[in-house]
């Protein structure tokens, strides 16, 4: 039997690459492998391998994780180096950890998933400026040097999954990878969707004090600058002086200060839910007119998918790795510039094309939204790339 070996650091909050452990584990045991995972930086004293339901983990503290020449020569103890060994790399820098692992596992296979460039982040999705600085070839700057290790690492592993085609192509021509490294795999998930009647819709509107004729907008995931809390804001405050009858929720994460952004005009027209459980989330995209997606960068968004599994017509950027997801036949695109009230503006305008269009052509969007779910992110889609991926 081959097996599986997801190499992660420890998770100390949930966030989307939680959701990509769950469904990637799932997916590997229905096809028949054994999953197992590495975890460094693990909350233990020693090394222990414990078992979680059809999953061993190999959990290393992180004393021992500080000290990389000697862990393979303790996992050689426990893993056995062959064609049915899988290793699946997550995080960045990585060339140290990588090459360690080629080194000593020769015959074994070496995935690498592509959940973020720690780039993006610092540049909030400005691909002009990063391909600016890797030109520079400034060897004091952290966007050079991380850009090397990519390179280094992206070399040594024998096939490179990529969330979004934007990833793909970017690994083409700006780290020259060749394309058979490739391999285009978007996350997915398990159908959650569930219609509500409209009595279970009035009484959780009721539950959230919104009234029956209020237009509900939902912001999924934590509120940053990253995922475009700022501009929502203003399109809102804007949106506000020429249709008052909405409400807008955001369920996540909310930073301390998030308050003092909030223009006064529109606070009683916002619900801050905070971190909301699976179920009252399912039961909110149900009640929801419009998703929101305002990222400045995304690789293959958890959140996205689950606006399209509640066939939820979607307003979003056309930012890096959102613009995959999201076209003019599922969703109502808007363009990210430089000047962030630019920006704003460019929302608050896409917004009111939302409301502008008849109510049969909203239910267009609908269908198509559920659609693209069926078609590419479901998790019957993401287990057959898998089961190709895998046997490579």
């Amino acid at each position: 039997m081959k097996n599986v070996f997801l190499i992660e650091f420890n998770e100390r909050a949930v966030s989307g690459f939680t959701t990509f452990k769950n469904e990637l584990s799932s997916c590997v045991i229905e096809l028949g492998y054994k999953m197992n995972k590495i975890v460094l930086d693990a909350p233990v004293l020693d090394f222990c391998i414990t078992i979680e339901g059809d999953t061993t983990v190999y959990e290393i503290p992180y004393t021992l994780s500080q000290q990389l020449d000697l862990l393979p020569y303790i996992l050689r103890l426990y893993i056995s180096d062959s064609s049915s060994t899988i290793f699946l790399h997550n995080f960045s820098p990585s060339y140290n950890i990588v090459s360690l692992f080629r080194k000593h596992f020769p015959k074994s296979k070496i995935l690498y998933a592509i959940h973020d460039f720690i780039w993006l982040s610092k540049l909030n999705g400005c691909i002009e400026d990063f391909r600016l600085k890797i030109r520079n070839k400034d060897e004091s700057d952290s966007i050079y040097n991380v850009y090397i290790d990519g390179i280094k690492t992206f070399n040594l592993v024998d096939r490179i999954i990529c969330l979004s085609n934007d990833t793909l192509n970017l690994l083409k021509q700006e780290y020259f990878i060749d394309k058979s490294k490739l391999s285009y795999v978007p996350n997915g998930l398990k159908d959650s969707f569930s219609e509500l009647s409209l009595t279970e819709k009035d009484s959780i509107r009721d539950e959230l004090h919104i009234g029956k004729d209020e237009l509900v907008f939902l912001v999924v995931g934590r509120i940053s600058i990253q995922k475009g809390a700022l501009d929502i804001l203003d399109a809102f405050n804007l949106l506000n002086q020429r249709y008052t009858n909405f409400r807008l929720i955001f369920a996540g994460d909310v930073p301390t200060n998030f308050l003092n952004y909030i223009p006064h005009s529109i606070r009683d027209k916002i619900i801050l839910l905070g971190v909301v459980e699976t179920a009252m989330l399912h039961k909110i995209y149900s009640i929801a007119d419009a998703g929101l997606i305002a990222s400045y960068y995304e690789q293959c968004s958890y959140v996205g998918i689950e606006m399209k599994m509640f066939s939820l017509p979607v307003i979003a950027s056309d930012a890096f790795g959102v613009r995959c997801m999201f076209d003019s036949s599922n969703a109502i695109v808007y363009h990210i510039c430089t000047e962030r009230r630019k920006t704003a503006l460019n929302l608050y305008g896409a917004i009111v094309r939302f409301l502008d269009k008849p109510i049969a052509e909203r239910d267009k969007i609908s269908i198509s939204s559920r659609k693209s779910y069926l078609e590419h992110y479901s998790s019957d889609t993401m287990s057959s790339n898998y089961s190709k991926l895998l046997k490579l």
